[in-house]
């Protein structure tokens, strides 16, 4: 991505398209946990957090990235999260 670190290359993409895209990243994290909780009601024993989905998608990445090493991987790890913080910042708020 030209001049751009990883960091830089992942606030752009976290702060810019994908929130034009998919929303703020509590929303539509906030629903994926839903429907994760939903699909997988009867094996947990509390229901999944947009904090959950944030890591678990750092840890899709990971696993990714151990098989085959590319950029896309790490910048992704570091949007993911930037996104967990945006959302732990924003429960922290609303406290």
């Amino acid at each position: 991505m030209g001049d751009k670190t990883i960091d830089q290359e992942a606030h752009d993409i976290v702060f810019g398209d994908r929130e034009e895209a998919y929303d703020d990243p509590n929303i539509n994290f906030r629903k994926i946990a839903m429907m994760w909780s939903g699909m997988l009601d009867k094996k947990l024993t509390s229901p999944i957090t947009p904090q959950d989905v944030a890591l678990m998608f750092v840890l899709l990445k990971v696993s990714r990235e151990s098989f085959q090493p590319k950029r896309d991987n790490r910048v992704d790890m570091i949007g993911y999260t930037l996104c967990l913080q945006r959302i732990v910042e924003e429960n922290d708020a609303a406290e």
